[in-house]
């Protein structure tokens, strides 16, 4: 009997010996690495504290842009890393969105829009119905109308027929009378309402449908 009970217990002992307990195994880290959203593109035009610059490229890792900084020549004169809230899209001196201009091509339009992820001014030129996408320094100086507007003088209305920059008079044809006035930009109004309620080009759906469209590629 106690040879039985000794075989029984050395057979438990030694199925004990054969139960294996699994080793507790430690999960590897898994890094999450947080990437920031990118607004400006590369090329965009943008104004930041240390004057007018080019984004040159853009870091997800830490949402920092490089900046080439320029000097009123547009040369580059140094290089900053700049976050967002640093800067701005860059608007043509003294110009506003919606209100006349001059391009450095000699041609007169409305600024109508300003894309501010790449500080393209997109400018439409009421003489000939074009679209024009310009840089910043591509836009000269604000106009008080534009060519081929409809303008307001105290000789009766009338239409921008011709700009001259270098002593800053507007050519002016007369309804009545088939006149021409030579003008200083003090001495007459714009018909501001022209482009949406007179006919005229009717290009904001234009820029709507592209802009749109780019949105819900994003």
């Amino acid at each position: 009997l106690l040879s039985v009970i000794g075989s029984m217990v050395s057979g438990t002992v030694a199925s004990f010996h054969k139960i294996r307990v699994p080793r507790e195994i430690e999960a590897p880290t898994i890094k999450v690495e947080t990437l920031f959203e990118r607004y400006y593109k590369d090329g965009a035009a943008v104004t930041t504290a240390y004057g007018d610059g080019t984004v040159k490229e853009f870091r997800a890792s830490d949402g920092f842009y490089c900046v080439s900084l320029l000097m009123k020549s547009g040369e580059v004169f140094a290089t900053a890393y700049l976050q967002e809230d640093s800067m701005s899209y860059r608007l043509a001196r003294g110009c506003q969105e919606g209100y006349p201009v001059l391009t450095k091509y000699g041609l007169s339009g409305v600024l109508q829009s300003v894309n501010p992820t790449t500080g393209v001014h997109n400018v439409i030129i009421p003489s000939c119905g074009a679209m024009c996408y310009l840089q910043p320094d591509q836009v000269v100086r604000p106009l008080k109308a534009a060519v081929g507007e409809d303008v307001s003088t105290k000789f009766g209305d009338g239409k921008v027929i011709k700009y001259r920059l270098s002593d800053d008079k507007y050519e002016i044809k007369l309804t009545w009378g088939g006149a021409t006035l030579y003008a200083e930009a003090k001495s007459f109004d714009r018909i501001d309402d022209r482009m949406e309620y007179k006919g005229g080009f009717r290009m904001g759906w234009i820029l709507n449908f592209f802009y749109s469209r780019e949105d819900s590629k994003d």
